[in-house]
């Protein structure tokens, strides 16, 4: 499907949820832009905290059966590493929070 749409703002109101490809197309009319939309896909909700640490705690527990093959292990180890990244971004993003929440992230004021 094509659309020729003349602004950017009429290309949101056409279809506001859609990721927009330019395409320069001859004889199109002047000024106008022909686009060929593309429909973002919903993008999977991130894992909570708690998910994340369970995560974690199985990759942990396989790991330290010793009973899977090499390639096995390289991928919980690898799933684990991710989930800990992860984990720990969420973990910064809180200690943050909770410092402006308390006050301690305003600027200190000056005294004269």
């Amino acid at each position: 499907m094509v659309l020729v749409v003349e602004t950017w703002a009429a290309r949101a109101e056409v279809r506001p949820w859609t990721r927009w490809s330019s395409v320069s197309r001859p004889g199109s009319p002047a000024g106008a832009v022909v686009v060929h939309p593309v429909i973002l896909r919903r993008m999977p909700k991130p894992p909570s905290i708690e998910e994340l640490f369970a995560q974690i705690e199985e990759s942990v527990a396989a790991l330290e059966g010793g009973e899977l093959p090499l390639e096995e292990s390289l991928t919980r180890f690898e799933s684990g590493l991710k989930a800990m990244k992860q984990a720990r971004g969420l973990l910064d993003r809180y200690a943050a929070r909770l410092e402006e929440l308390r006050g301690e992230g305003e600027p200190a004021a000056d005294t004269l």
